[in-house]
């Protein structure tokens, strides 16, 4: 390279160093990200490349198709983590045990990992174990190898922010998950930390969490309400957040008027024409898009829930009692009363302590459900509510009208259908991305080759043309020297043979005729001299 473009001239010096900086960016150029493009360049190879084009239309569906789908919400909105268990020793296997109440037929088992917030790392699967069992008993103490769900065989996948979703067909009272390999177990490391951590155990038949609320004991708990507790991995609470729907709707809840004093009494009350069984009874909290950094907007700090066979109450069955001191802030997660086989036809939810907004305090909720027999009986209920707020968006209809805020809530089978399947969607979503990344890059490259190319083919045009230009321009001065030479040779070396004669002519003659002679002499050396300048 530098012995084919490394030319010297008196006027021009063209050294291949430059070429070597365009190969150089030709070979270990940096792109930027996909994400980085400029919109004309990728809209622009998305029509040239069919490949491209098919990537980006099925990119397009699977976005669609997400958006009515239900999702993990992206961040946490609940106080309450879960349960977190103290390090344990080394070949120790952690365990925790729900107990049903009684034997009830099961459907599913959930198991919600922990997913701590921003300011603790951020860690999805938290403290989720390596390897486990789950085990099904009647009694608690005698667990039938036929009613185990096994991964002890090898290590799971870690679930990060997503659920386990164990189908399971059977009967039990008591579900116990061990960990036989705790989340911080390393054979080939000294330092360890064994531990098990869990967001939430769900058991469901139909639309129930059966676990919701119920009993759980554990050989070691790390008690740090409202954070960790045992009790949470039964309170409802975790990032899976409320069982709604993603296709949005307009309507939004329930929201009192304003009352200057927190421990202003609100009373809600629900007939349900007759007295039934009841399965459990769920408050699902408001977020308002009016201030929509408050998650929770307006769930009570102290309130009861009761049931009783006449409208005054008179002999009252208590299903939950939170008056004692301020509930922790839900967030966005239901909070599921168990009834614990109670009947009734009124139930009642009196608040005791409201939720400070400003300078006053509020009661808000997207929604009240009541589960008996498994189903939701709050539409053929009478709803007895304080003034609502006077806006639009706040009516006592709103309150039953199955709607969690700003999205329709869902039975939990269907709920968790469609959890996984937007989960595989975003798995399907990502492949497709990075291919599509891959391609734009891969067109980036290209693109980049070519510009380099026809920079690098340009100064190749030129250093040709400047180098014509040197042979053309020696060509004319050889030309030029050549017409010079003659010229010289023609007149000059004429005149100069003229003056030689005339001079030994001049030496013979004598002095008048040697007068004109030297006269001549003198003009021709003039001519002579005029011709060479």
């Amino acid at each position: 390279v530098r012995s084919a473009f490394y030319l010297i001239n008196t006027r021009m010096q063209i050294r291949c160093q430059h070429l070597q900086v365009l190969f150089a960016l030709f070979a270990s150029a940096s792109f930027v990200s996909a994400q980085d493009l400029p919109d004309w360049f990728t809209s622009s190879v998305t029509r040239l490349d069919p490949v491209l084009h098919e990537l980006q239309k099925d990119i397009a569906d699977h976005e669609g198709r997400l958006k009515i789908l239900a999702r993990i919400p992206k961040e946490l909105t609940g106080e309450r983590l879960g349960y977190h268990s103290r390090i344990t020793q080394q070949n120790t296997e952690p365990w925790v045990l729900v107990d049903l109440g009684k034997i009830q037929r099961i459907d599913t088992i959930v198991i919600v990992p922990v997913v701590l917030p921003h300011e603790l790392g951020g860690i999805e699967g938290y403290g989720f174990p390596h390897r486990y069992r789950v085990e099904m008993s009647d009694d608690g103490t005698t667990f039938d190898p036929q009613h185990m769900i096994d991964f002890t065989a090898e290590d799971q996948t870690p679930p990060k922010r997503r659920p386990v979703v164990i189908p399971w067909s059977g009967s039990a009272r008591y579900v116990r998950l061990t960990a036989t390999k705790p989340a911080g177990s390393h054979p080939n490391k000294s330092a360890l930390w064994p531990s098990l951590a869990l967001a939430e155990i769900m058991v469901l038949r139909g639309d129930r969490n059966l676990a919701a609320g119920c009993h759980v004991t554990a050989p070691t708990s790390r008690e740090a309400p409202p954070v960790w507790s045992v009790q949470n991995l039964t309170d409802s609470e975790s990032v899976l957040g409320a069982p709604v729907a993603g296709t949005p709707v307009v309507r939004v809840g329930y929201h009192s008027l304003t009352q200057e004093n927190a421990e202003t009494p609100l009373v809600l009350t629900f007939d349900l024409g007759e007295i039934r069984p009841l399965d459990d009874v769920r408050l699902f909290p408001m977020q308002w898009t009016g201030y929509p950094h408050w998650l929770g907007f307006g769930f009570p700090m102290r309130f009861k829930v009761e049931g009783a066979d006449d409208a005054a109450f008179t002999s009252p069955k208590l299903l939950v009692d939170h008056t004692a001191k301020d509930f922790p802030n839900p967030g966005m997660n239901p909070v599921v009363v168990p009834a614990n086989d109670i009947s009734a036809r009124f139930v009642r939810v009196t608040v005791t302590r409201l939720w400070e907004r400003f300078t006053d305090h509020i009661l808000a909720l997207s929604e009240i459900q009541i589960f008996s027999g498994d189903k939701n009986v709050v539409p053929i209920a009478k709803l007895d509510a304080p003034e609502p707020y006077p806006a639009k968006e706040w009516k006592r209809e709103f309150l039953v009208d199955g709607n969690a805020s700003d999205n329709p809530i869902l039975p939990l089978p269907q709920w968790l259908i469609e959890l996984q399947a937007s989960a595989k969607l975003e798995d399907e979503l990502l492949n497709l991305a990075q291919l599509r990344a891959q391609r734009l890059q891969s067109w980036q490259r290209r693109s980049l080759q070519v510009v380099i190319a026809l920079v690098v083919a340009a100064f190749l045009l030129v250093l040709m043309f400047a180098w014509r230009s040197i042979r053309l321009r020696k060509s004319e001065l050889a030309s030029l020297r050549e017409r010079i030479a003659r010229d010289l040779h023609d007149e000059v070396g004429s005149n100069l043979a003229g003056i030689a004669l005339l001079s030994r002519e001049a030496a013979k003659m004598a002095s008048p005729e040697r007068e004109v002679l030297l006269d001549d002499i003198r003009r021709i050396a003039e001519e002579t001299s005029g011709s060479m300048r």
